[in-house]
């Protein structure tokens, strides 16, 4: 396997799962590394995941990602389950919904 450095390249576990990773440094092996295989690879830095509160109530976690949603100024927006379920509840006309997923 060839890698270069500071080139981004997509890491893709259990069939659909896809990571961009970035290697920015190489070195050979030293006599001071670990010899278990178990400890690799080693881990510098993990990237927090940043949790949006709701775009409408300001108070909650958004759960869901909105598009074209009445209820938040921006598209995407994000809605916790509450205000999810009081703005775009069953009934109604469908065709007027926005588009919505399941966020984190």
């Amino acid at each position: 396997m060839s890698l270069r450095l500071g080139v981004p390249y997509i890491l893709c576990h259990a069939g659909t799962c896809e990571h961009v990773v970035k290697v920015t440094a190489m070195r050979g092996v030293s006599t001071l590394d670990a010899p278990e295989a178990s400890r690799y690879p080693l881990v510098l830095r993990h990237t927090r995941l940043q949790q949006r509160k709701c775009g409408a109530c300001a108070r909650i976690a958004a759960d869901v990602v909105t598009y074209g949603s009445p209820m938040v100024e921006s598209s995407p927006g994000y809605l916790c389950k509450l205000c999810h379920a009081r703005a775009h509840g069953d009934g109604g006309d469908a065709s007027a919904k926005p588009t919505f997923c399941k966020y984190l």
